[in-house]
């Protein structure tokens, strides 16, 4: 979370060892059998293979917060690091590599929305209250519809306008 301030406040030389310290932790999370890759500037992506169960992914997200956790240290000032994570899971049911990764990057954004510092789960039920008051049942609905939107657009541009509410206007490459 925040990575470009690690950059800008104590320079690229911190924020390439940051990137280091991050690999490196996540690598303590996950299995050798689970792949991991940085697939551009402070973006990483997992794919924790054979986890039907949605109990060890939770556990994984937690354990993956925690060790995200630290400061990155520059000659006079600290910045501290957290991690936001999109997670969403493959069924079997023959969805391309690309929507998987559009549900992942959906959830991501969600949990940088709701706070930082947490994971969210593409698509999954609310399970608990505090989860309950940072994601209702109409905005996981929203999400899907959103991406369903962005999926079938023909090169036009979506504005989104976000208050106390959400308001999309989708502009057609005619207009």
């Amino acid at each position: 979370d925040n990575f470009k301030t690690v950059n800008d406040r104590l320079g690229h030389a911190t924020g390439d060892n940051a990137i280091i310290k991050i690999a490196s932790a996540i690598r303590g999370v996950f299995r050798q059998s689970d792949i991991i890759g940085r697939i551009g500037g402070d973006e990483f992506m997992i794919l924790l293979k054979n986890a039907e169960d949605l109990r060890l992914v939770k556990r994984k997200g937690t354990m993956l917060l925690e060790a995200l956790q630290f400061a990155a240290t520059g000659v006079n000032e600290n910045v501290q690091i957290t991690a936001s994570i999109g997670i969403t899971m493959y069924h079997g049911d023959g969805i391309s590599l690309e929507t998987l990764c559009s549900e992942a990057d959906a959830a991501l954004y969600y949990a940088k929305n709701s706070g930082k510092n947490c994971y969210s789960i593409f698509n999954e039920p609310v399970d608990n209250l505090e989860a309950a008051k940072l994601q209702s049942p109409s905005e996981r609905a929203q999400t899907v519809q959103y991406l369903t939107l962005l999926e079938n657009m023909d090169a036009g541009v979506l504005i989104f306008e976000i208050t106390d509410e959400i308001k999309i206007t989708y502009i057609s490459p005619g207009t």
